[in-house]
This record gives C-alpha cells, structure tokens and sequence, in this order.
C-alpha cells in the first residue's frame, strides 16, 4: 500500500494551538563561539555582562565543572574544569548559562514563542556589547516533551502518530512480556545545511539517555526535538535571534506532525 508521506510533510505550518498545560520538559537556546577566556575570569570581566541581565536574572552562581572525552581505547579521560556562569530570576523558570564557549538561556516552564525569542535576543545583545565574539559557530534550539501520566501513555496509540509510537504500539502480553525501553533518533538535514535531530520513545522509571534530563521516577514517553545549524557565521545578536525564531517554529511544525488533536485536548488545547 503507497503513503503520500514525504519528508517536507513533516515541517508544513499548521495554525497556532497553544498548550495550557503543555508537557515540556525543557526549552533552550545555546550559541556556541570561538573560545574568550577572558569570560572565565574572576576579575571583573563578567561584570558588564552581569549588568546588563541584572534586572532579569539578578541571582548569580558560578561552579567549576569538569568534563570528560574518551581516549582512543575506549576509557574516559578527565578534562580540566570549565567555570560555568549561571544568571537566574529570584521566582522563575528561566535561566541563562555562559562559558567560555557558549551562551545558552533555558526554561522548563515555558511561557510562548516570541517571549522566548525577545529573551534570546537580549542575551546575545549583551554578549555582543560585552564580549564581542568573532563568530558563532553553532546555534541550536531544542524542546523536549515528557508525557508520564500513567492514564496518558496506556492512550499513546491515540496521542502519537503511528510513526512515532512504533513498537510502543504493540499491546502487553498476557504471558507477562512487555516493553521496557525503545528509543528513535533521527536525523534530518535541510537544503540551507539545518539540522534536525529527532528522539522519542518509551523510558523506564530513573532512565535517561541524557544528562541535562533529569531522570523520572515513572515511566515516560519524550519526544526530543533539536534544531541547529553549525555553519559558522559573523556574531550577529538579530540575525541569530531571527534564525532562533525559525529554528523554534520549525520544531513546532514537527511537533505538530507527531502528534493527534487528542494529544492537544490532552494538554488545554482548544481544538474542534
């Protein structure tokens, strides 16, 4: 039997349905720049960037933060520590992460879209003014979706597309076998050289395949959509925000594909 299927069928725009209580996980945004060590310095050259969020994100936490690479026979392999920046609102869900490499604003509480893009805008605005980078080499936005309501996932098959539910379709056993665990990643590349990886699948209580997941007590299901583009470009804060902007529409097209209507009543979403 033939499907009228296609890969761009995947990012066609659909009208706005907005969520109540949408089950996101995590929203962020990082820019990734040629090295300033300058900005892992405690002598004052974090001040005007601290400055300049103050009003938004006035609490300010630094943590030095080793890393790991795996040698060529296979053992992991220490890396120095990277000082981490952290700028967080006194209540409230958003916070903005720099090093000496990257600039990344992150939520896990979402508000809408264009709140979301101002925001990254005004950060790389103060990066810009403050540090100067010469280029960034990556932009990517990811949202991550996490259903664990028990009553939700037993109804998967009529909240998820069948393309996405996959084996997680397939009814328990009576014999008392069943799905523990099953993950698809994907990814897609774009004519303009975006990428677009996609995860989803079923976990286990206290998995994650991810470190910057925190690990559910119950079973879930996560649909992991990450957009990026890692052509380096000059640092432009408005042509960055603008991509962030494209980049946050596109994951919700998708989004919009892998799910039902039933999915978006689920969620407060008001939908004939």
């Amino acid at each position: 039997m033939g499907s009228d299927l296609t890969l761009a069928s995947l990012f066609t725009a659909v009208p706005e349905v907005p969520l109540p209580a949408a089950p996101l996980e995590l929203v962020v945004a990082q820019v990734r720049f040629n090295p300033i060590m300058s900005i892992a310095s405690e002598s004052g050259f974090i001040g005007p960037f601290q400055e300049a969020l103050r009003q938004d994100y006035p609490l300010l936490r630094s943590t030095l933060e080793a890393g790991l690479i795996v040698a060529p026979d296979g053992k992991p392999l220490p890396q120095p520590g990277q000082k981490v920046w952290r700028f967080e609102q006194k209540e409230g869900p958003w916070q903005v992460t720099l090093t000496s490499e990257f600039v990344a604003l992150s939520t896990r509480t979402y508000t809408n879209r264009d709140d979301f893009v101002r925001r990254v805008g005004l950060v790389l605005e103060a990066l810009a003014t403050t540090f100067r980078p010469a280029q960034a080499e990556r932009l990517g936005v990811r949202y991550v979706s996490r259903v664990v309501e028990p009553s939700f996932l037993e109804d998967l098959p009529e909240l998820v597309r069948p393309e996405i539910l996959g084996v997680a379709g397939i009814p328990a056993e009576p014999n008392g076998i069943r799905l523990e665990h099953t993950l698809t990643d994907s990814l897609f590349r774009m004519e303009d050289d975006v990428g677009v990886r996609a995860r989803w699948g079923v976990l286990p209580p206290r998995a994650t395949y991810d470190v910057t997941l925190s690990p559910s007590e119950s079973r879930s299901f996560l649909l992991d959509l990450d957009i990026f583009s890692d052509v380096a470009r000059g640092f432009s804060p408005l042509a960055l925000r603008d991509m962030t902007a494209r980049y946050s529409t596109l994951q919700y097209h998708l989004f919009r594909w892998a799910v039902t209507a039933e999915f978006l009543r689920a969620y407060g979403g008001d939908i004939e």
